[in-house]
Formats: C-alpha cells, structure tokens, sequence
C-alpha cells in the first residue's frame, strides 16, 4: 500500500499536483517507513518526484504538505490517490 502511494504521488507531480505528491508520499512514508533512514524513498525515480515536488512548492509549503499527509489518515490518502487515478483516466487521450 505505501508503495502505491509513492508511485501515486509520482503520478500526482506528472498531473501538475505537487502538493498532493508530497502529501501522498508523507502518507505513505508513516505506513512502511524508508528503509535508508530518511524520509526519502530509496527507488531513484520515486526519490526524483518527490524532489521535484518539494522544489515546486518551496521549502516551507512543502513541510506543511508533508505534516498534512503524515498526519491523515491512511483511508484519506487511499481516497485522494483513488481521485487523481480517475482525473487522470479522464483526462486521457483515449478514455472514453
């Protein structure tokens, strides 16, 4: 489950939602914490969104984000990570 969230917040930085990315992997950070001893997740790419995100929101946004996801609820996440699958799909050149 903390896998998905880290590759939803993948997801979520390519949708455009930094905020919901940092959220996602903060989530999924209090569920299977990173083994390497960080708060950064040890696949290279999964790593890459996160920076990329926390760089998109800036320092102090990006804490304030990070607070939110720890602090949710894992059903919420579950929850946001279902909503950005589905405006993903919709978005898509060939849903339909």
């Amino acid at each position: 489950m903390a896998q998905c969230l880290r590759v939803g917040g993948v997801l979520a930085v390519g949708a455009g939602r930094p905020e919901l990315a940092v959220r996602l992997c903060a989530a999924a950070q209090t569920l299977s914490p990173s083994p390497n001893g960080t708060d950064v997740p040890v696949e290279h790419d999964l790593a890459a969104a996160l920076e990329t995100a926390r760089g998109q929101l800036g320092e102090r946004k990006a804490a304030r984000e990070w607070t939110l996801g720890s602090g949710a609820p894992v059903a919420s996440a579950l929850r946001q990570l279902r909503e950005l699958i589905s405006s993903v799909e919709s978005a898509s050149p060939t849903a339909g």
